[in-house]
Formats: structure tokens, C-alpha cells, sequence
């Protein structure tokens, strides 16, 4: 059986991977999924802005009606619009048409527990199962046994009440830009600020399937860095494609990414006594100065796998309040089950006002260590990664480099045969260095069939 999901999801090319009848499929799996469990028969779907979306939604609802599933079409959204109504609403699941920061090429579906979180990896695996050619008998069903389909467009507006009930007057006369990368959050993202008493420079703000996450956005905030400094803002918004992660700009156009974000609120907290565990959630990826910057204020770091998901799982088993990635997935848990771009920036625009610091003071909280990473193509990752000759080389390199108080990451790429090597250090020569050693051992090893092509 193929294996479908992956750390956020379904993923791959709409009309190649992501077919209309692939997503029928899915629609009946997951019907049948909710007939098993004796759930409530209904479920509620949101999407970005693609152009693929609409055949994906169409295909996916239909096999889900046909189940039996009254269906509640939200329309265009951001994923965690869909997160929070999926519980505020008593919804069994939610479910997210979006391939997030992705081509415009591709698409995909993730979807949402009852309490507001991406489902383990349990109820995946028996969606997986569902999936299977005759792993369940279809229903035929007929008249009023075929589920519904609800245009729920207007519901979006709870949302914006939520929002809107945290940021309260925080941002009032804050002077900002908000890159949608004309995505999820082309509305709602101007909308929210606007009440919040932000004023607000939109760029990239409208529903284009064709442009999303082209050269704008998360992926790329040169746009974003451009406008902050000729308008003079306080700070730059950029959102991904269904604004679940933004990364900031501040008002002298530095990047200011997820990372940073965190140590800026853990060391407030810290300050103030209120972080649980003194401790935060970032994941293998943080990067090393976030961990010093905490530790430095008294705090420590959790590191999670990469996905949000997880990094969510590691903040319910530790106690931590908030955690994230650097890619700009935060997740305040006090607020929100998931990643949230628009919650993250108006998170910050709160402690700018609270603590009367500009976004470049908040952002130097940590310094951030230099990165390098390369990677190497293998003709089999576990053979690569359990070979004793190259862990005791990595084991070596990774007691010389943390003496410098850097770190050495190797782990397997999810989607490719290629190893990745990840060093951070104080200085970029001691990381790049580490890395070509790193790379060395796996070379090293060519001539037993374990490395393919460098």
C-alpha cells in the first residue's frame, strides 16, 4: 500500500499525485472513518487560494457525501481558521485544501481532530488502511441518506471576534505591511489589523491561484523588506500561502524569523515568572542560539522533530506555553492549537507595546549562530545512517564541534535519498568546516555502494 502522508498531510502535484479521483477516494475513506468511529456525520473544509483547490474540494466532498458526511464548505481560508472552528463548532474533523508554502504546482490535504489539532499518526494510519482496494464495503445510498453540502463562508467571522478579542487595542496606530502572498489570508489578514487600529499596507492581498507564494510572502520577503522601509513601518508581515507561519520584517528591514520570535517571548516570560517549566518547544532545526539565549535568561529548550505537529506534542508532554519552529509555525497554546501566522504577529505587536521595545531591540534578544548545511545523495539512508564506521566519525565530530558550542545535526531527508547535514557555530568557518568533514565520512564510504553521487 502507498504510504500518503507525511509530516503536514497529503502532499504532492495536483492532477498527477492529488487527482480528482484520488480525492474521491479520500472523501470515502474518510466518510467511512467517521461511520467506524460513530462520530457525528459531518466535517467542515477550508482551502487556499490555488487554482487546483476547487477540483480537489469538489472530488473530496463529493466522496464524502456520498458516504453519507454532510459537508461544510468554508471556502477560502487560513488552516488555522479550520483548526479553530473544527473545535469551537464540535466538528469531529476538519479539513485543510492547501499545500502551504509549496509551488503553485502542488496541493494538500491535512486534516483536524476534535479538539483543534493535526491527527496522530494512529487515525492517519487507518485512513491509510481505508484507502486500501476493499478494505471496506461502500454504502450505496440514496435520497436523504446523502450527506449535505453547506456554504459556510460567514463563519470566518468567529474567527476574526477571537482574534481580534486577544489583540484587543494593542496594535492601535502601529504602522505595519501585510505580504499575503495572495493566499488564505489575502482577507481576513488586513481585516484583523484593521480592527486591532493597525494601519495597514497590504501587499499580495487577493485570491490569485496562480501568483500564490510567487516570489512573495514567507518565501520570499524582499517585496515585504521594501515597502517596510520606504513607508516606514514598524513591522513587515509575511505570511505563506494558507498563513499558518509568517515571518517578520523589522522597521530597519531585518528578517525576523520563528526563532527569534521564541526567544523573544521566552525571555519575557522568564522575566516575568510566568513560563511553565521555564522552558520552551523548538525543534532539531532551531537554530543553536536560541537555545543560549534562553539558557543565558535561565530557561531551556525542548526540541521536537520537524512539523508543527510535533512540536505541539512536545509542548502537551512538557508543559511548555509556547512553541514553534523557525520557519515561522508558532504555536501560542494559551490561545491556539496550531501554527498561526496572523495570531504570531499580533503576539508581537503586543509585546512590542507591552514591553516599549521596537521589533529590532525584540529581535536581538539572539544572536543567531551561523548554518551551513549540505547534503548528500545515498543509495539507501538507514544502510548510510546505521553504518557503525560513519556514527563513530559523526559521534567524534559531534564532541569536538559542541566544545565550541556548536551543534551537528545528520538526518535523512523525508521526500529524497539524501542525507542532510546541518552545523552550527559561532563562527561560519568552524560550521562549514564541520560540515565538509561530515560529508567526508559518508564519501568515505562510496566504494561500499552506500553513497551514489555527491
Amino acid at each position: 500500500m502507498a504510504r500518503y502522508f507525511g509530516t503536514d498531510g497529503i502532499r504532492g502535484i495536483a492532477g498527477v499525485d492529488l487527482t480528482a479521483e484520488f480525492s474521491f477516494h479520500l472523501g470515502e475513506a474518510v466518510g467511512e472513518l467517521i461511520r467506524q468511529k460513530r462520530w457525528q456525520k459531518k466535517i467542515i473544509i477550508g482551502r487556499d487560494s490555488r487554482i487546483s483547490g476547487p477540483m480537489i474540494e469538489s472530488a473530496l466532498t463529493a466522496g464524502l457525501m456520498a458516504s453519507g458526511i454532510d459537508v461544510f464548505v468554508i471556502g477560502i481560508a487560513p488552516t488555522p481558521v479550520i483548526a479553530y472552528l473544527t473545535k469551537y463548532l464540535s466538528f469531529p474533523l476538519g479539513c485543510v485544501i492547501s499545500a502551504s508554502h509549496n509551488p503553485i504546482e502542488d496541493n494538500g490535504i491535512k486534516f483536524f481532530d476534535s479538539r483543534g489539532m493535526k491527527i496522530d499518526d494512529a487515525l492517519q494510519d487507518k485512513i491509510e488502511a481505508l484507502l486500501k482496494p476493499g478494505a471496506f464495503s461502500h454504502p450505496k445510498l440514496s435520497g436523504m441518506q446523502i450527506g449535505a453540502r453547506h456554504e459556510w463562508s460567514t463563519r470566518v467571522d468567529e474567527y476574526v471576534r477571537f482574534l481580534s478579542d486577544i489583540g484587543q487595542d494593542n496594535l492601535s496606530g502601529m504602522k505595519i505591511v501585510l505580504d499575503a502572498a495572495y493566499g488564505a489570508g489575502y482577507a481576513i489578514g488586513p481585516s484583523i489589523f484593521r480592527l486591532l487600529g493597525a494601519m495597514v499596507t497590504p501587499l499580495n492581498s487577493i485570491a490569485d491561484g496562480e501568483r500564490i507564494n510567487v516570489d512573495c510572502g514567507a518565501t520570499n520577503i524582499k517585496m515585504c523588506r521594501d515597502v517596510v522601509m520606504k513607508s516606514g513601518s514598524v513591522m513587515g508581515i509575511a505570511l505563506d500561502g494558507d498563513a499558518d507561519r509568517a515571518i517578520l520584517v523589522d522597521e530597519k528591514g531585518n528578517m525576523i524569523d520563528g526563532d527569534q520570535m521564541l526567544a523573544m517571548w521566552g525571555i519575557h516570560l522568564l522575566k516575568k515568572g510566568a513560563l511553565p517549566d521555564k522552558s520552551i518547544v523548538g525543534t532539531v532545526l532551531s537554530n543553536k542560539g536560541l537555545e543560549v539565549a534562553l539558557e543565558q535568561a535561565g530557561g531551556k529548550l525542548h526540541r521536537a522533530p520537524v512539523g508543527d505537529k510535533y512540536v505541539l506534542q512536545e509542548m502537551l508532554s512538557s508543559g511548555s506555553r509556547i512553541g514553534g519552529e523557525q520557519s515561522g509555525h508558532l504555536i501560542f497554546l494559551e490561545h491556539h492549537t496550531t501554527g498561526d501566522g496572523i495570531l504570531t504577529a499580533i503576539m508581537v505587536g503586543i509585546l512590542m507595546r507591552e514591553t516599549g521595545m521596537k521589533l529590532s531591540e525584540l529581535g536581538a534578544m539572539m544572536k543567531r549562530f551561523p548554518q551551513v548545511q549540505l547534503n548528500i545523495t545515498v543509495r539507501d539512508k538507514k544502510a548510510a545512517l546505521e553504518d557503525k564506521s560513519i556514527n563513530s566519525g559523526i559521534e567524534t565530530l559531534s564532541i569536538e564541534i559542541e566544545k565550541i558550542k556548536g551543534r551537528l545535526l545528520v538526518r535523512p531527508s523525508g521526500t529524497e535519498s539524501v542525507i542532510r547535514i546541518m552545523t552550527e557555530a559561532p563562527e561560519e568557518s568552524e560550521a562549514r568546516r564541520m560540515a565538509e568533514q561530515a560529508i567526508a565520512l559518508f564519501k568515505k564510504h562510496s566504494e561500499n555502494g552506500i553513497v551514489t553521487e555527491i
